[in-house]
């Protein structure tokens, strides 16, 4: 080992590894330098250049975004994309310092464009040329373009020669390559990790085993199978291993590659650490066993960087989000509790024409904490108050020590976005783009506390464990194994197109990088290697052996051209059957929970389990309740209003959630409710002005002053509509495309008026929001009525029409087929009985009247006393009532079949028997209709859409 003055290896985790095995077979590392390449050159950098730091990847990215755009400022260049600053700094990452590199850039800044390139690619040249420009103003340096200036004085640097080996090292790449060709007085030998002729045998005296969970579902609870299996091996050699670790150091042979893996620990390598370890500790913890985990998230996905990522979204875009400000205020980082966080957010979605600055002023009285912030997310010099929220992080009693790990992780990366963009002058936008795509890297333990030495496991990702070193754990579980999770296609991108047209071949391709890699992996295990491989996808697909596993497993086999000596389901030769283990994913509980199949849910408590529309006998009477009145007094007995009625008639279970539990939506709307609210105020406001003008009713020889006097009127009233109270029901819009549905909105009442003049010629609109209240005395099926009627028509012979507006019309306001089963929309039928009694007028229509893009008029009235000629638009075969009643037909509820009159008290008696099961707590799920579940905001009920 004494042989050569420098070794470099890949990781650090070698490193270390290097000078413990020298440590063992020699007396020390006297003279010797064991590090990576790129910390040897920062060292070399650090005696020999010019006082510049080299750039560590959070300030790259951070000064390409400057560098970028500035030149989009320039107009050099169009929009930039986020792709294009992530190319660039894959492409100064690769081949800073590179002679062929370094001449494209200087010859595409001083506007030319290099010979075989592009004009994008020569633009995307004078970006990292002015990202440079930035690097040295900064006082930074790229280590490629470092190692290109260490080797113009290579005779200062090495002034006598060295002797380098590349151990267990990839390919030189290009700055390697440029740098040991340049520095004559440097003897390299590379020995690469693995050969380019595939993949063999597991070391012995390591087994290799396989296992297949049925799909991606199981794979984790077989990982966790797999650990109990591992654990009496694990604490029944870890005793002789030490034993003979210590007899080899006394003999000065040399011991384990790793003498520091004294200690038996199963690693575990998959492609989302995170999920595997979330599933499988809990459960392990309570056996004993510690279960650590290596991982990278995105700072986004933390919950301090999803919180400043909001607050600086808020703050920093015109189209500021309220769920953004609601995310930012969520305890701990704003200072804010929990319950005030709560009644904040819910003010918030109840006023749509929130002010972003009103609101953030608010939050600032509420909270200093908030304030400061507020100054975190807006100014990269105020990243001194990072302190003050790790404080936070570090102090929360109720989180666990991995949260905090996490947060500080996201606050460190915050901490180096903002240092970086101080050095170059740039603003928090520069550090939102950048911190969009940062990961964070995490590492923490699980929540065991009685673990004893021997039983650890750690789970990570492949690349993290295979710079672990040789015969680093006892077990190693490879996780995902398949071509799907490991794909080899050599897919080019834009940089390596840019480095061929410049002569930059690829150093090696991706099958020789996953073959090193599972090669590193395989090794290090000094017990047992066990591949795992999920049967099925998450679609339920086949799933194909990984490359590198079909190579391992091909190690096994006399003659890999025939697949004769293998199965049809595992691919796998009878010797590696020895083992195997399998997992099916019916096991749901067992499954999420990580423990053995034999496991089951432990039921606590059994509740008897009842329809969604049950209701016990205690609290029936609490279904139905006396009604509120507007000055605060309260009606006796159970009163429903005809709406709430119609909601029963719809769904009993529609009408429990909607109006006794009163579920509704958070967020003050914009849609039908409003619209309509709207649309009845403004026609109720345009008649009352229009018949104090002296017109009874609008007609073709005052149509053109209706029209005018209409969109004055709906004009005034959608200016008052932001003066309300939020949450009322008011319309008011809060963009472009609202202004415009709204302003569509008055377009169909002005046009509504075309429809007027021929709608009942003979009446005229005589009462308008008529209100029948308690005082009035008037009872419908045994009750007081209370209620609102939108419009009574009356012409000269003491008749009446009773009116509805609606948006729209459909099948379920006309009679026809409407019978005890299926009542229909009813509102108009209890309006026109109650309104005959109390102004003795004779009803002979309860109608529907549209307003929308398409009026027209549906509902019931009597034939004998309208024209069809006057209802225009509507099927009057489907609305109007029998000439004369029918003792059959009353008898069977058919509402079309009987008069008029004989159907409002048809539909009295039925309304009779609903109100009767209102008050009884009657509200089982049982849609009249598919169009019942429409707007019903019970989305799990098992008969929605019946």
């Amino acid at each position: 080992m004494a042989e050569y003055d420098v070794v470099l290896v890949p990781s650090f985790t070698q490193a270390e590894s290097w000078r413990k095995r020298a440590a063992v077979v020699e007396s020390g590392l006297f003279a010797q330098t064991v590090t990576t390449f790129d910390a040897w050159l920062a060292d070399l950098w650090e005696l020999h250049g010019d006082g510049r730091l080299p750039v560590d990847h959070l300030q790259r990215r951070i000064i390409m975004q400057v560098a970028f755009d500035q030149m989009e400022a320039t107009g050099a260049l169009g929009e930039v994309l986020p792709g294009v600053v992530k190319l660039a700094c894959q492409c100064v990452r690769a081949a800073s310092g590179v002679q062929s590199f370094e001449q494209a850039v200087g010859q595409a800044c001083m506007q030319a464009i290099p010979s075989g390139l592009s004009e994008p690619e020569a633009v995307l040249l004078r970006g990292i040329g002015r990202y440079q420009e930035l690097l040295k103003q900064a006082g930074l340096v790229e280590l490629g373009s470092a190692a290109a200036l260490l080797a113009e004085h290579a005779a200062t640097v090495f002034p006598r020669p060295l002797r380098v080996l590349l151990d267990q090292a990839v390919p030189p790449d290009w700055r390697m390559q440029q740098f040991f060709s340049l520095c004559r007085q440097l003897s390299v030998r590379v020995k690469l990790a693995a050969g380019p002729s595939g993949i063999g045998r597991v070391p012995a005296p390591a087994k290799l085993r396989f296992a297949f969970p049925s799909g991606c579902y199981a794979q984790s609870a077989l990982v966790a199978d797999l650990i109990r299996e591992m654990l009496p091996a694990q604490e029944a050699t870890f005793g002789a291993r030490a034993a003979s670790t210590v007899e080899q150091f006394n003999l000065g042979t040399p011991s384990l590659t790793n003498t520091s893996a004294q200690l038996p620990v199963t690693v575990v390598t998959c492609k989302k650490p995170l999920s595997v370890y979330t599933q499988i500790e809990n459960a392990l913890s309570r056996e004993g066993v510690l279960v650590s985990v290596q991982a990278q998230v995105p700072f986004s996905s933390t919950d301090f960087g999803r919180r400043f990522m909001a607050l600086a979204g808020v703050i920093a875009c015109e189209q500021w989000s309220k769920d953004d400000l609601s995310d930012s205020i969520i305890p701990p980082f704003s200072g804010i509790e929990a319950d005030d966080a709560v009644r904040i957010d819910g003010a918030l979605r109840a006023d749509r024409l929130a002010q972003r600055e009103q609101c953030l002023m608010a939050l600032r009285q509420t909270s200093d904490m908030f304030s400061q912030f507020e100054e975190l997310a807006t100014d990269p010099e105020a990243d001194i108050l990072l302190g003050l929220f790790e404080q936070i992080a570090f102090k929360d009693p109720n989180r666990s020590d991995a949260w905090r790990a996490e947060q500080l992780s996201a606050a460190s990366a915050l901490r180096a976005c903002t240092s970086a963009a101080r050095r170059v002058g740039a603003g928090m936008s520069a550090c939102m783009r950048v911190l969009q795509d940062v990961r964070v890297r995490v590492s923490f333990k699980g929540t065991c506390t009685d673990a004893v030495n021997t039983r650890q496991v750690l789970v990570t990702t492949q690349d993290a464990a295979a710079q672990m070193g040789k015969e680093s754990c006892s077990q190693l579980i490879v996780c995902d194994l398949t071509a799907q999770d490991y794909p080899l296609s050599a897919k080019e991108n834009a940089a390596d197109t840019l480095f061929t047209k410049l002569g930059l071949l690829p150093p090696d391709t991706p099958l020789d990088r996953a073959r090193r890699t599972f090669w590193a992996l395989v090794r290090m295990a000094c017990d047992e290697v066990v591949c795992m491989r999920p049967l099925n996808d998450l679609d339920g697909a086949p799933t194909y052996p990984a490359a590198v596993l079909q190579e391992l497993i091909d190690a096994y086999r006399e003659d890999a051209t025939s697949n004769d000596d293998v199965d049809s389901v595992y691919g796998l030769p009878d010797e590696l059957h020895d083992g195997m283990v399998q997992r099916g994913e019916e096991l749901l509980f067992a499954n999420t929970t990580g423990q053995p199949a034999s496991e089951v849910q432990a039921l606590d408590a059994s509740v008897p389990l009842h329809s969604s529309g049950y209701v016990s006998e205690e609290t029936a009477s609490y279904v139905a309740l006396p009604r509120r009145l507007p000055d605060g007094q309260v009606l006796p007995g159970f009163n429903p209003s005809p709406s709430q009625v119609e909601s029963y008639l719809e769904c009993p279970h529609k009408w429990f959630v909607q109006n006794r539990l009163n579920v509704k939506e958070l967020d003050e709307g914009f849609g039908p409710l409003e619209r309509g609210s709207f649309s009845h105020a403004v026609l109720q406001e345009f008649y009352r002005r229009f018949q104090s003008l002296g017109y009874l009713k609008v007609n073709d020889a005052n149509l053109p002053q209706a029209r005018q006097l209409m969109f004055a009127v709906a004009t005034e009233m959608a200016l008052q509509q932001r003066s309300l109270e939020p949450s009322s029901g008011r319309y008011v819009p809060a963009s472009q495309i609202e202004q415009r549905e709204l302003e569509a909105c008055i377009a169909q009442l002005v046009a509504y008026l075309d429809f007027e003049p021929r709608f009942l010629p003979s009446f005229h609109p005589a009462y308008f929001e008529y209100s029948i209240t308690p005082e009035d005395g008037i009872t419908y099926a045994g009750r007081t009525f209370v209620g609102t009627v939108d419009r009574i028509d009356v012409d000269d012979s003491g008749r009446a029409v009773v009116v509805d507006y609606k948006g729209s019309l459909y099948s379920a306001h006309e009679i026809h087929g409407k019978n005890a089963d299926q009542p229909g929309k009813v509102q108009t039928r209890m309006y026109a009985q109650a309104v005959k009694r109390k102004l003795g007028l004779n009803v002979v229509g309860a109608l529907y009247v549209s307003y929308g893009k398409t009026a027209g008029v549906c509902g019931a009235y009597d034939p004998c006393v309208l024209e069809a000629g006057h209802l225009p638009g509507m099927r009057h075969s489907k609305c109007s009532c029998a000439a004369c009643d029918s003792d059959q037909a009353f008898a069977a509820f058919d509402f079309q079949g009987l008069t008029f009159s004989t159907m409002l008290d048809a539909t009295e008696e039925l309304m009779s028997h609903a109100m009767q099961a209102m008050e009884l707590g009657q509200v089982e799920p049982a849609p009249a209709s598919s169009d019942s579940c429409t707007y019903c905001v019970v989305a799990n009920c098992p008969k929605r859409g019946a």
